[in-house]
């Protein structure tokens, strides 16, 4: 396994980040969890949405503290702890914000006792509220770190307007700002019109010019576009959501590309799209969602898939970011 350091922080995860939002017990989940500390996993990414649907309470971060609870207590202090808060109340629309100081603080306090822990070393704000003042967002979130229950916090979802905002905003005061951005992000280009239907925000030419300028870390989610380039290659049909953010002629193009760099590479099709986004010009730490150990030690596998620079200006198809 490699390790990578976040800029401004002291932390150094595991290239790959484990994320899931499986909450049926036995959970899969738990045994994931041990296969991916076996083999130099160190990141674990939550949210205290992440089973509230169908549970009606934070199942998946119990489920990660229950597993975290039964380790020695010197276990933590090698683990990175990552959870969002933030995001609309189950069934609420995806415009109705929820990031008023009151509104976070509940949800991290919830999300602390599920946890287990005192302190969450990466706390995301899972979706943003474009009225809010960023002057007020990073002030509660500064307050938050300086009572010890967050380190460090990033933004996720977060238009490039708004990241650059903060940054600007955090260096003229001398106080933290976001030092993640957590967007939607793969080889694959998302269909911006389904996106948009379920305001989630994706990396493009303007944030990878960001991320450029300031060597600010992403831990992109969904790095694997639903499975998109692995149905593909397998001959299989889509899922319908794959589909619906996937599918389209440019991505087919991208299809035949990953299928001969991974011939070439002797690696699957997912290694090879998840080896480009670890390629990058600043730190990239992809949130892999598994729901059993052989796909969880495929996608570690990513992480010795090496890219010289000819391939990856044939992945991008002559372009400078693939945007």
């Amino acid at each position: 396994m490699r390790y990578i350091r976040i800029p401004r922080t002291d932390l150094r995860p595991s290239v790959v980040c484990l994320g899931g939002v499986i909450q049926r017990e036995p959970s899969p989940l738990v045994g994931c969890y041990d296969e991916f500390v076996e083999r130099g996993g160190n990141c674990f990414d939550t949210a205290n949405v992440y089973g509230k649907a169908d549970c009606g309470f934070n199942a998946n971060e119990r489920l990660l503290g229950r597993w975290l609870g039964q380790k020695p207590p010197s276990f933590r202090d090698g683990v990175i702890l990552c959870t969002k808060g933030g995001h609309p109340e189950p069934g609420q629309p995806f415009d109705r914000p929820r990031l008023s100081r009151a509104e976070i603080e509940s949800d991290l306090e919830e999300s602390l006792r599920g946890l287990g822990v005192d302190t969450i070393d990466l706390y995301w704000l899972h979706r943003d509220d474009p009225e809010r003042p960023v002057e007020e967002i990073l002030t509660y979130l500064n307050e938050f770190a300086a009572q010890g229950k967050i380190r460090f916090f990033g933004a996720s979802n977060w238009k490039t307007a708004r990241l650059r905002q903060a940054e600007e905003y955090a260096r003229a005061r001398g106080i933290q700002g976001f030092v993640a951005n957590q967007p939607q992000w793969s080889y694959a280009r998302a269909n911006q019109q389904a996106l948009d239907k379920v305001r989630l925000v994706a990396m493009d030419k303007d944030a990878f010019r960001f991320h450029q300028e300031t060597g600010k870390a992403v831990l992109p989610f969904s790095p694997n576009a639903r499975g998109y380039f692995q149905k593909l290659a397998a001959g299989l049909p889509l899922t319908q959501l794959a589909a619906e953010r996937y599918e389209n002629p440019g991505n087919r193009t991208r299809a035949e590309t990953l299928k001969a760099v991974a011939a070439e590479r002797g690696c699957t099709v997912q290694q090879a799209a998840l080896a480009f986004l670890l390629h990058q010009p600043f730190p990239v730490v992809p949130i892999l969602g598994f729901s059993s150990i052989p796909q969880l030690i495929e996608g570690m596998g990513a992480v010795d898939v090496a890219l010289d620079s000819a391939t990856l200006g044939r992945m991008r198809g002559g372009t400078s970011t693939l945007f």
